[in-house]
């Protein structure tokens, strides 16, 4: 009778597997797979195989550790010998998934997988949802940039300086999804933090209303407990509102989310955490349609620190994330918006990046330009911005964005 329930469970649970195989490969690859991982879930009690199917069930996903023996399974049929977390996260999430140096663990400062690399009994977790599929980046080396390109840049730089001093045209150079302006206030601060970091300060204008509209309560986000000085500041708005007060981060990572249930939260443990549900931002200027986007945001995403030297994006929600990072665009056009997919994990800010920056714009243009801050990302969720963009031209006419600035401080160089 235990083995029939048993198995019935294990049925139940391959039902959650992925249905987006594409080609006619990976679904017999899957179909060879069912057996193996079928094999491989008979190894564990039937108590965790309830919590697994619950929690899926739920849709918190997270919740469990998937605790198997760590050894490398054979696919029937296929020939490959896999590890038991790429047998899980090509079945349950991405067939088309072809190495596990694709798969990153959130474990330790993620704050996801409890886990970890291996628990105390020898056992390690593949929980496909303990997994972010890493984005492939490769930056362009600086070094790499025509000389010939050097004028331009510098007068580039140069325009943009002036332009954010009197409002003009901001050109953007990306042929892909980029930042332009075509005038006013509202284009220069899109892309200059340096005009962003008025709405602190307290100026005004008819385009964009830089005084707080709203009110944060205790209650909006679980207080981090101070870990030492804060790494991360950060601001949330909708459309040209800065919403709430400027927030400042010591914990390893933040998420942000929405929840009916304010007190819930993604992740199973997230006393290591900076917690922001959107539902509970209130905004007496709101304007319709946001608060239909922030319950597509649902489980959001996490932002995390990795040694005090790089910040990763995971996205959780069902829909793309769109940043903007000076670490992950060329100099020569630091107004690039990148999108990530629901799954992935990106890394958007390294700090041996930012001195390589700063050093190519002292090089060839004189000094990083004022209006530009290489410490700060802005993100905008379900939507992205650009030239390219007709509703979204500037981060400004997306529904909730988010700007953060990353302030690591300096004894945590060597960490």
């Amino acid at each position: 009778m235990q083995a029939l329930k048993k198995g019935s469970l294990i049925r139940d649970l391959w039902e959650f597997r992925s249905q987006d195989s594409s080609t006619d490969a990976e679904k017999e690859w899957q179909e060879s797979a069912q057996k193996s991982w079928k094999a491989l879930m008979k190894n564990r009690e039937t108590r965790e195989l309830k919590d697994c199917l619950s929690a899926l069930r739920s849709g918190d996903v997270e919740r469990h550790c998937w605790l198997v023996s760590d050894e490398d399974v054979a696919v029937e049929g296929s020939g490959e010998v896999v590890s038991p977390h790429l047998l899980c996260a090509r079945a349950f999430r991405w067939p088309d998934l072809a190495s596990s140096m694709d798969l990153q663990r959130l474990a330790g400062e993620a704050g996801v997988c409890s886990t970890g690399e291996a628990s105390s009994d020898g056992r390690v977790c593949c929980s496909p949802y303990h997994f972010a599929r890493v984005m492939p980046h490769d930056q362009e080396p600086l070094s790499s940039v025509p000389m010939e390109h050097t004028s331009s840049c510098r007068s580039s730089s140069r325009r943009r300086s002036q332009d954010a001093r009197r409002g003009g045209s901001l050109a953007s150079h990306d042929s892909a999804i980029s930042v332009s302006s075509t005038g006013g206030t509202v284009e220069s601060m899109t892309v200059d933090s340096g005009a962003f970091s008025s709405m602190e300060t307290g100026s005004r204008s008819s385009d964009i209303r830089s005084r707080r509209s709203s009110t944060r309560s205790s209650a909006t986000g679980t207080r981090d407990t101070p870990a030492g000085p804060p790494w991360m500041a950060l601001r949330y708005g909708e459309h040209g509102h800065r919403v709430g007060r400027m927030e400042k981060v010591s914990s390893p990572g933040l998420e942000v989310f929405y929840r009916e249930d304010s007190g819930a939260s993604p992740t199973v443990a997230p006393s290591d955490l900076f917690t922001l549900n959107l539902r509970l931002m209130r905004n007496r200027d709101r304007i319709s349609g946001v608060e239909e986007r922030q319950r597509k945001i649902g489980r959001g995403f996490l932002l995390w620190r990795k040694s005090f030297q790089s910040v990763w994006l995971y996205n959780r929600s069902k829909y793309a994330v769109y940043v903007q990072s000076p670490t992950l665009s060329h100099p020569m056009s630091p107004e690039r918006v990148h999108k990530v997919p629901s799954g992935r994990s990106l890394k958007i800010f390294d700090r041996a990046r930012v001195a390589q920056v700063k050093q190519w714009y002292d090089r060839h243009s004189g000094g990083v330009p004022g209006t530009l801050d290489l410490h700060c990302c802005r993100i905008s969720l379900t939507s992205g911005w650009g030239r390219d963009n007709p509703r979204h031209p500037t981060l400004l006419n997306c529904h909730c964005w988010l700007e953060v600035y990353f302030t690591f401080p300096d004894q945590s160089t060597t960490s």
